[in-house]
């Protein structure tokens, strides 16, 4: 069973997953509005389709999640892009005969690439209609919108400096707006059914030997035993030190060129939004993984 973080104001809990019956499903569709999806299409073999690599696995043995999993980089607001990378996932699941494949986002969904909401409304969409499928985890712009709504006069400023203000051009508010007016401002253009979606992501997301958070970890401890602050924006050590227990976490959060597997870590935010490239990674129980991108 995979088990995930709950409460990102701070506190991490652990919960399951419920289980259903293995069924193949497919992640990539028309517009929501054209075409409703279904946990049941039957998937033909393909040849290798393009934006797909093997990934080196470098030191630390493989990762080995329970189940078939899929871990997305930061999508920064390009709506686009993400319906590229859920393509290429919805070919290997098809091409790998993969049943009850788990699909996970590490956060950074709303800024910078223009379509943050359209991003928003379709994660939405996929957690409800895949809610023992999908997990999309709180990353750092959702830790910051978050607190600007519940402290507007002491965290808005940071948000602003952190990128928000191309997210709220891109819902038609001023930045400028005195804190209490925008965040108001910003409530009712959300509405209560985002920003309810918003506070419940959980912090991280574990299988087998492999988890996956927003920034990374302390090394030194279990991921349902640290702050939220480590695995939202990181911690000194993560990216040196090995973890003694063997788990492997895939995170996003700093910028690398492509996505790289080595000791433990897979990095995988390629800033889709300057570089048109959107990462994800595929991983098998056996251990064996593939590089998607856009």
């Amino acid at each position: 069973m995979a088990t995930f973080g709950h409460a990102p104001c701070g506190t991490v809990a652990r919960a399951r997953l419920s289980a259903r019956p293995h069924r193949k499903f497919s992640l990539a569709y028309a517009p929501i509005s054209a075409q409703i999806l279904t946990m049941f299409k039957l998937f033909k073999r393909t040849p290798k389709p393009t934006g797909q690599a093997a990934l080196g696995q470098g030191k630390g043995g493989q990762p080995r999640p329970e189940l078939a999993s899929y871990i997305v980089g930061d999508l920064m607001g390009c709506a686009s892009l993400l319906e590229g990378i859920l393509a290429r996932i919805d070919a290997h699941i098809g091409n790998s005969g993969a049943t009850n494949p788990q699909l996970v986002f590490v956060g950074n969904y709303l800024h910078a690439g223009g379509q943050g909401l359209a991003t928003l409304d379709r994660l939405m969409d996929l957690t409800q209609e895949f809610p023992n499928n999908v997990t999309c985890l709180c990353g750092a712009q959702e830790r910051l919108l978050l607190d600007s709504l519940d402290a507007p006069a002491v965290r808005l400023q940071r948000w602003l400096r952190a990128g928000a203000p191309r997210f709220l051009h891109e819902l038609k508010l001023d930045p400028n707006l005195p804190p209490d007016d925008l965040v108001a401002h910003l409530s009712e253009v959300l509405g209560e059914a985002r920003i309810a979606w918003l506070a419940n992501l959980p912090l991280f997301w574990k299988s087998g030997s492999l988890a996956a958070t927003h920034a990374g970890a302390d090394p030194h401890h279990p991921l349902d035993q640290q702050s939220g602050r480590n695995l939202i924006w990181g911690h000194p050590e993560f990216a040196y030190r090995l973890r003694g227990d063997g788990l492997w976490i895939a995170h996003g959060h700093n910028a690398v060129e492509s996505a790289t597997q080595a000791e433990g870590r897979i990095a995988l935010n390629t800033r889709p939004d300057e570089t048109g490239r959107l990462s994800a990674v595929a991983i098998l129980p056996d251990g064996s993984t593939t590089e998607l991108h856009t």
